[in-house]
Formats: C-alpha cells, sequence, structure tokens
C-alpha cells in the first residue's frame, strides 16, 4: 500500500511539472532567433555603414558595431571627415546609419553617388516633436531608447521593404 502510494505521488509530481517544448525544434526557426536563444539573429543580414555623430562617444559607436555584428550584419564604421560619397558610392552598403542631425546631408550624398544604400537616422534625444518630424522625413527611424532587440528587429524591417520594393512582391521570406 506505501509502495503505492508513493508511486501515485510521484506520478501527480511528475505531471504538475509543465514542460514547453514548443513543437520540438520550431523555436530555432522563428524570426529574430538564434540558436543560442539569448541572441538576436537578423532575418535579413546586411551591409551597413555607421556614419557617428562628431559628438558620439567611441564606447557607444563600438557597442552598435558589436551589436550588428553579434546579430549577423556586417557593420563597417566611417569616422568624420571620410570622404563619405566616394565610401558610399562602392556600393556595398545596404543602408547608412547616421544621426539625425547629418541623416539629410547623407541621404544627399547616397543619392549623388547613384548609390541604393538607405539611409536610416537616429534620434539621440526623442521626443513627440521630433519623432513626428523625423518620420515625416524619413520613412524608417531609430532613436537610443530603443533596447537592442527592437532596433535590431527595426533594421529587419528596413531591409524586408527595401526587398520588397527591389523585387516588388508583397511577401518575402527569408
Amino acid at each position: 500500500m506505501r509502495r503505492v502510494s508513493l508511486v501515485v505521488v510521484m506520478i501527480v509530481a511528475a505531471a504538475s511539472q509543465v514542460i514547453d517544448l514548443q513543437a520540438c525544434g520550431d523555436k530555432f526557426l522563428r524570426p529574430g532567433r538564434s540558436s543560442r536563444m539569448n541572441r538576436y539573429a537578423a532575418m535579413y543580414r546586411a551591409s551597413i555603414l555607421i556614419y557617428p555623430s562628431p559628438t558620439a562617444k567611441p564606447q557607444v559607436v563600438s557597442q552598435w558595431q558589436k551589436m550588428l555584428k553579434d546579430a549577423g550584419h556586417q557593420p563597417h564604421v566611417a569616422a568624420r571627415g571620410t570622404d563619405l560619397s566616394t565610401v558610399v558610392g562602392s556600393g556595398k552598403y545596404d543602408l547608412v546609419i547616421t544621426d539625425y542631425g547629418s541623416a539629410e546631408h547623407v541621404r544627399a550624398l547616397v543619392t549623388a553617388a547613384a548609390s541604393k544604400a538607405g539611409v536610416v537616422p537616429v534620434l539621440n534625444d526623442p521626443n513627440k516633436t521630433s519623432t513626428t518630424r523625423a518620420e515625416a522625413e524619413f520613412e524608417h527611424v531609430l532613436h537610443t531608447g530603443m533596447t537592442p532587440r527592437e532596433t535590431l528587429a527595426e533594421i529587419d524591417h528596413v531591409m524586408e521593404v527595401r526587398l520588397r520594393k527591389s523585387t516588388g512582391s508583397r511577401a518575402l521570406t527569408p
């Protein structure tokens, strides 16, 4: 009788433990997740040129570069004073990420260089007014209040929209 009671208690204890297997491996196929589960994996990998503001701290630029690289992008940093029209004109960049204050100038250089790179500004001090103005000028905007995961998801969204426009399709699969 004691053994039966012990077995019943063990079965009830084991059954009460919930294990979420998430469909045997599908968790690795979810967009934005790497096989390590703690990192973001880019759905649309891009070659990204970072053109920081003159006041940007080197540590912040390094963090952006590391975040993009860890997600699977190919980040490159162009120092201030670099001939940006030549760099962008090389045609090897998909996106140029720069501060909002320089974004219009950078967009003009990208257009003049006949580059297909998209320009994505970063708002350093996002408030309702500046965000509304930036979103009216640019299709996509990043801001410093975003988490790294949100930033990377927005970059994936930018790349998806760009790919849709270039292929003329409505839906893409990575």
